[in-house]
């Protein structure tokens, strides 16, 4: 697993890149400046449709975002 990912050893021994969607039970995305959009609508949505339970988006470059 990458230095981002959290989820029991056991449930995802077989890989080192990603956590399966079966297992994940929270996403935390932070948005880029330059595909803030892909960020906000997109990426939610597949979240959603792979039934992952819990999403937190944090949106540095949201119109009101402290900077």
């Amino acid at each position: 697993m990458g230095p981002h990912q959290v989820a029991p050893v056991p449930l995802c021994a077989d890989t080192d890149t990603h956590v399966p969607a079966a297992v994940a039970e929270l996403v935390v995305e932070v948005t880029s400046k330059s595909n803030a959009r892909h960020d906000r609508i997109s990426k939610p949505a597949a979240y959603a449709a792979a039934g992952i339970p819990l999403y937190l988006l944090v949106d540095r470059w949201a119109p009101k975002a402290p900077r």
